[in-house]
């Protein structure tokens, strides 16, 4: 058994990633889910994104994949969730939990359908945050445009891997 310490993000393989783009009663996540699949996977064409970085660096053996397996969601693994409250000036971690629980509603569990959520907050709640995932968790959490950024979502998805194992291999 593995008693380090840090993400559990495998190193190799194809991982199925959920994007959940979120619609508040006050807010919209900014992106649209054809700028957020482009972003996150390159499906329009985009070079530089969270999919084709992670191939880069692991020699192509880490792959992620955008989730086709539910009706829901189509087969860009971007889900828009309309949530029934508003956000603005709201603590982002309880609607990070209204969010979660609500795609759960609608989708079924998360964890059994997608290797990795990613969860695309809605501009204007509460403080300065940019992004946060939980240490060995399938959950990480951006505020608004931050979805966008390959810098962000690699940081936040897996940056103990990313940085030894870029590192050992000789690619920044």
């Amino acid at each position: 058994m593995d008693k380090r310490r840090g993400r559990n993000l495998q190193k190799v393989g194809t991982k199925k990633v959920l994007v959940i783009r979120v619609d508040a009663q006050d807010s919209s996540t900014t992106a649209t889910e054809a700028q957020l699949g482009d972003d996150i996977f390159g499906q329009a064409g985009d070079l530089v994104n969270l999919k084709s970085q992670y191939l880069k660096c692991s020699h192509d053996q880490l792959n992620f994949t955008a989730v086709e397996s539910k009706t829901e969601v189509g087969t860009d693994g971007i889900y828009s969730l309309t949530l029934a409250q508003d956000v603005l000036g709201q603590g982002e971690r309880a609607i990070q939990r209204a969010i979660v629980n609500q795609a759960q509603s609608e989708l079924g569990d998360l964890r059994s359908i997608a290797d990795h959520v990613i969860v695309c907050m809605p501009a204007g709640t509460a403080g300065g945050w940019i992004a946060y995932a939980y240490v060995n968790s399938w959950l990480s959490v951006y505020n608004n445009n931050w979805c966008r950024y390959p810098s962000g979502l690699m940081h936040e998805l897996g940056k103990l891997w990313f940085v030894l194992s870029c590192s050992a291999l000789g690619k920044h």
